[in-house]
């Protein structure tokens, strides 16, 4: 018996396919919600009572790598789920001789060997085309990465290399993710980033109330948990005010970015899917705002104006739509500052002390002293580079700095200016061949007719310009987002050869 494809049922088809999907849309967030609950509740249970028993990081890892061997696309929902919770990576860690392996670390390690123990077997072992040159550009900046450490381990000190150039190992996974992503993937992996970002909003809400009405202080178990596994910072900004800022809030920059786009554009998803990308919108400012973060709020204008921009040149949206989300907007941010005040007390100006007068405040002022000795350390190789863990002097205002160094004088291979930094190790070259990257990556996304990719860029742009002043290009955090957008471009673009 043949089926009926008459358009009436072609239409039921298409209702039922999407009630699925929003259904299991549904059930992946909040099942994704409740596990990152777990996963941190475990994490601080461990950090106070079992310090040196790592049984929480097997778990993970093995759980990971059963995941990875059923599916690998599975494995990589774990690495990115990880990505967009766990700050510097270490909510769990284990201790090798003196030697701390992060939980990322472990989850990398597994889902890199387990496919390259599938695609290169040892029986039958042939090196697919696809994976020489998956992108020449790629190619490139490995051999600058390559040179980078090379050049680094010539002039610099071994272990100062090794923690200055071993984020951008990350790279390597950019074979794992061009063989896994497609846009098939796209719709579970933001279900998983919109569920973070609402527990990252909680936590951070959570956290500042702790502080603010003295039930938790600087330098307290739970604050050396947030330090210690590198989630964060918690800094106190006088008046009973602090500022919490979590490294992964770069995604809740990004989220939010994607969410306003796919709004704003047009797209019309059902109910139960607006509603989950209105609360994680609604955490993800939250959380930026908590925050504090000067970058991320530039970060977020320069998307908002990018977006603007293309509604009006290229969609042609009209002027009244533009104005109804702005008033929609300044009530969100109304409201939110309004909550603020009442979980920490102080009905004072919420952005007084990140606002005025930055050349005094101590991070605004730190970041302005790097400029100087960023160019003086460029002007000496600027062509390629002088290499990972490269090392110059700036004077700091951060009280801790100023506790161990009366003068102000500070030496370290890590500096805010993201992309001064990457001049500095990889010359003006690499950080050519990195920009390259990113503009035919961003190019495809926004020539793409479909609007969740589209979306997808306006994410991508605000993580380039926060990275003008925090660097996460060079970081994991950053390195991820790169990967997942420029995977998916490159297996749009292989379907239509």
């Amino acid at each position: 018996m043949q089926g009926d494809s008459s358009p009436g049922a072609q239409n039921d088809k298409n209702r039922l396919a999407m009630t699925i999907s929003n259904a299991s849309m549904k059930n992946l967030f909040l099942k994704s919600l409740y596990t990152f609950i777990i996963v941190e509740i475990l994490s601080l249970l461990s950090f106070f009572y079992f310090p040196n028993i790592p049984i929480f990081f097997f778990i993970i890892v093995i759980m990971a790598a059963i995941a990875s061997l059923y599916k690998l696309e599975y494995g990589l929902y774990i690495l990115l789920a990880e990505l967009f919770i766990g700050g510097k990576g270490y909510l769990f860690s284990l201790n090798v001789y003196g030697f701390p392996i992060s939980i990322r670390m472990g989850i990398f390690f597994i889902i890199f060997a387990i496919w390259m123990a599938r695609k290169f077997p040892i029986s039958n072992f042939q090196f697919p085309k696809k994976f020489l040159i998956p992108n020449s550009q790629f190619l490139i900046l490995f051999l600058f990465i390559v040179y980078g450490i090379l050049n680094g381990l010539f002039r610099n000190a071994f272990g100062n290399v090794f923690f200055d150039a071993n984020a951008w190992i990350f790279f390597l996974l950019i074979f794992v993710f061009l063989d896994t992503i497609k846009k098939e993937n796209i719709q579970n992996i933001l279900t998983i980033l919109f569920a973070s970002v609402v527990w990252i909003g909680i936590k951070t809400a959570y956290v500042i109330f702790l502080f603010s009405r003295n039930f938790s202080f600087i330098g307290d178990p739970f604050y050396k948990w947030i330090r210690d596994t590198g989630v964060g910072e918690i800094t106190s900004m006088g008046a009973g005010m602090y500022r919490i800022f979590f490294q992964s809030h770069i995604y809740s920059l990004i989220a939010a970015a994607i969410i306003l786009s796919l709004f704003f554009l047009g797209q019309r998803p059902d109910k139960k899917s607006s509603l989950i990308a209105i609360i994680a919108f609604y955490f993800s400012t939250l959380s930026i705002l908590i925050s504090q973060s000067r970058s991320f709020w530039v970060g977020g204008v320069g998307a908002c104006i990018a977006l603007i921009c293309y509604a009006l040149l290229i969609q042609k949206i009209q002027y009244k739509k533009i104005l109804i989300f702005t008033l929609l907007f300044i009530v969100i941010i109304y409201s939110q500052l309004s909550i603020i005040k009442i979980i920490t007390g102080n009905f004072g100006n919420f952005f007084s002390a990140r606002l005025a007068n930055s050349e005094e405040e101590a991070a605004g002022s730190s970041r302005l002293n790097q400029i100087k000795p960023l160019f003086d350390g460029i002007k000496k190789h600027p062509i390629f580079g002088s290499g990972f863990g490269t090392k110059l002097a700036y004077k700091s205002n951060d009280p801790r700095v100023l506790k161990n160094n009366p003068d102000g004088m500070y030496t370290t291979y890590a500096f805010e200016w993201g992309y001064l930094d990457i001049w500095l190790k990889i010359g003006l070259v690499g950080l050519g061949i990195y920009l390259t990257i990113l503009f035919f990556t961003s190019k495809q996304l926004l020539l793409n007719s479909n609007i969740i990719q589209k979306s997808l860029f306006f994410g991508l742009l605000a993580l380039a310009v926060t990275n003008i002043f925090s660097p996460y290009l060079n970081h994991p955090l950053g390195i991820g987002y790169i990967l997942l957008v420029s995977s998916l471009v490159y297996n749009e673009d292989m379907k239509k050869q």
